[in-house]
């Protein structure tokens, strides 16, 4: 399953390291790897459409749900906090942060046995990812809320994860990157998730457990495409990831100045959740190295040139609701 920890790192990690600058020849995009410059307070806002997730929900509750409704989304928020720490070895790190928060009005069978047959779903979410490229310190925090009535007896679950992990990563991106370009990652993780439930303000049930992982994953450079934001076409270069053993897998759709502007996340090979990048400020951001005066779909993001689990969570949160 895919895990959000996994996502912030990823997200951060395309961002800070993917390659920064390109050019286009040949209907191809060439990225240079080179190393993007970020400011503290640099941050990306990406629009998260949940329908593939609400979809899995009422699928896997085996006619239980029958529709979910999405209340609000902000987003998620990703923000660049400076550089100011230092990994093991002495080296420039980074540290990122990222909120999200999103409400659910769940609607059940008649006869439920829950009362009106709805319950209100709330998550909100806090991560902080500190590292380089090749190792990363992240923790992610989440809260869930869950609110319902049985015979007239209002309830209010809580439940809360922390997950801690750190990473070391093993990989070497070519020095360009074009369409058929194939790399790979290993990745070691060691892991610890402290949660805690309760309902109607009771006492907590504690539960902590450790993990440790390697996982090798496969990327590839699939094809140019176009992605629209606002109405415009962007050209991108969309890169496709996948863990070896595993059936879920990302892609992501890198603009010229290397920017992760789309993301799509396939859990059992159904698209689960898609993120489009709907503002953003990166106060250095290179200009495109490509003079272009007739295309639109070469220009920067409107905006930027005057100033990346998720199902995991909410579905292992859902099933312990449910039983």
């Amino acid at each position: 399953m895919f895990r959000l920890n996994k996502l912030l790192v990823c997200i951060f990690v395309s961002i800070l390291i993917m390659p920064t600058s390109a050019s286009k020849e040949d209907s191809e995009i060439v990225f240079d790897n080179s190393e993007p410059e970020l400011s503290e307070g640099d941050y990306f806002l990406y629009d998260v459409d949940l329908t593939g997730m609400r979809n899995q929900m009422i699928e896997d509750s085996d006619g239980e749900i029958v529709e979910v409704v999405e209340n609000s989304n902000s987003g998620m928020n990703l923000s660049h906090s400076g550089n100011s720490c230092e990994s093991d070895d002495g080296s420039e790190c980074f540290v990122g942060a990222m909120d999200w928060a999103f409400n659910f009005t769940i609607y059940y069978a008649s006869g439920s046995g829950i009362d009106n047959d709805e319950s209100i779903m709330e998550m909100n979410m806090h991560g902080t990812v500190t590292g380089n490229d090749l190792e990363n310190w992240d923790e992610t925090t989440s809260r869930l809320d869950m609110w319902f009535s049985l015979d007239g007896t209002p309830y209010h679950l809580e439940q809360h994860e922390t997950e801690n992990t750190h990473e070391i990563q093993d990989y070497d991106f070519p020095d360009k990157i074009a369409v058929g370009d194939t790399w790979t990652t290993v990745t070691s993780s060691d892991t610890t998730t402290d949660s805690k439930e309760r309902i109607n303000g009771g006492d907590w049930d504690y539960n902590s457990t450790n993990d440790s992982d390697e996982e090798t994953e496969n990327y590839i450079a699939e094809s140019v495409a176009n992605v629209y934001i606002k109405g415009e076409s962007h050209t991108a270069l969309k890169i496709t990831s996948q863990i070896i053993g595993e059936e879920d897998y990302e892609s992501v759709y890198i603009n010229q100045n290397g920017m992760p502007i789309k993301m799509e996340i396939y859990t059992n090979g159904t698209l689960d959740t898609i993120m489009t990048l709907n503002d953003y400020q990166w106060l250095l951001e290179p200009k495109d190295s490509t003079e272009s005066t007739d295309d639109s779909s070469d220009e920067l993001l409107p905006g930027f040139s005057s100033l990346i689990g998720i199902t995991a969570l909410v579905a292992a949160s859902l099933s312990r609701k449910q039983e």
